[in-house]
């Protein structure tokens, strides 16, 4: 029988996590940056950040991490209309 616990949970998709972090830094580096045309690298990044939201989506089965995971998705969705901006 599968370990149910919250940790067990959490460590189905821990690798994910870390690259979203990862993304997520890289992103907020790039934001920092005195180089004009970021647009698109910042649009590549969001879309990594997307896949590690949807790949962490489908591997939670609790309904807070689910939830987290909608907020995060609508997150996204701003931001990439913020970036389309610069684009």
């Amino acid at each position: 029988m599968a370990d149910a616990s919250p940790n067990a949970t959490l460590g189905a998709f821990s690798e994910e996590q870390v690259r979203l972090k990862n993304h997520c830094d890289y992103f907020i580096s790039l934001l920092d940056e005195a180089e004009e045309s970021k647009g698109k690298k910042l649009s590549f990044i969001l879309q990594e950040i997307g896949r590690e939201i949807n790949t962490t989506g489908s591997k939670a089965y609790d309904s807070s991490i689910q939830k987290c995971v909608v907020m995060m998705k609508d997150e996204l969705e701003k931001a990439k209309e913020q970036v389309l901006n610069v684009l």
